[in-house]
């Protein structure tokens, strides 16, 4: 019986798979913002948040193809042996991956879409939100020894957005990641999206491939009570 080759126009590419896992994420994040008794710790919300990306999933394709989304799991190792242990320890909050057919190197081809998710509010008296944000979560995409997103040239940040106006945290962001010699966020043309999620966005220069490597910020906006949120 002879096998028929399969069309690569048709095979998952990584623009196509970061369309698809950014239009789950808003999917995931509407959905997460409006469900009753929201928690408020970080990897209670994560738990949710999970919950929400697979039920997207499935409502973006229905008959698939995709692979389950990685809740809190190991990037799995790029190029060749050369990936140190701590690089492959640090866990993102969340990893999709896929196999790129197209890449020849197959120690190269496995891709993988990265969402680092932080809370965002006032400081309390133990811990600095807005600044962890970036110096626990954006800098891991730059940092040599975790190289999240290595490999591809796109990945998120998710912002639980807990308290305070948008433009108070992103001032306080900014501000820190100017400190850390990083690029000032910016916001897209659509503006905030009070009771909802705000989309932002920067460019980084990595020593390790791709760079330019663009992260995508979203913002979802849980302070709202959730009896006001379906006037909204």
């Amino acid at each position: 019986m002879s096998r028929s080759r399969p069309n690569l126009l048709e095979l998952e590419t990584w623009t196509s798979w970061e369309r698809f896992c950014l239009g789950c994420l808003a999917l995931a994040l509407e959905e997460l913002r409006r469900l009753p008794d929201l928690p408020e710790g970080e990897n209670a919300l994560n738990g949710k948040l999970h919950e929400c990306l697979r039920k997207a999933a499935r409502q973006v394709r229905p008959n698939g193809p995709y692979s389950p989304v990685g809740y809190e799991c190991p990037p799995q190792p790029y190029g060749e042996s050369e990936e140190s242990a701590r690089r492959l320890k640090p866990c993102p909050d969340f990893v999709w991956g896929f196999v790129d057919h197209q890449e020849p190197d197959v120690l190269r081809n496995a891709r993988e879409f990265v969402i680092e998710c932080k809370r965002l509010r006032q400081a309390s008296r133990s811990w600095k939100y807005n600044e962890s944000y970036v110096e626990d979560g954006i800098r891991r995409f730059v940092d040599p020894q975790k190289k999240y997103g290595i490999g591809v040239s796109s990945g998120v940040m998710v912002g639980y957005q807990q308290s305070t106006e948008a433009e108070a945290i992103l001032q306080e962001v900014n501000d820190t990641a100017a400190r850390c010699k990083l690029p000032a966020l910016s916001l897209s043309k659509a503006g905030w999206k009070p009771g909802g999620t705000s989309h932002l966005q920067h460019s980084l220069d990595r020593a390790f491939p791709h760079s330019r490597f663009t992260l995508e910020h979203l913002w979802v906006d849980v302070r709202v009570p959730h009896s006001a949120q379906g006037a909204l």
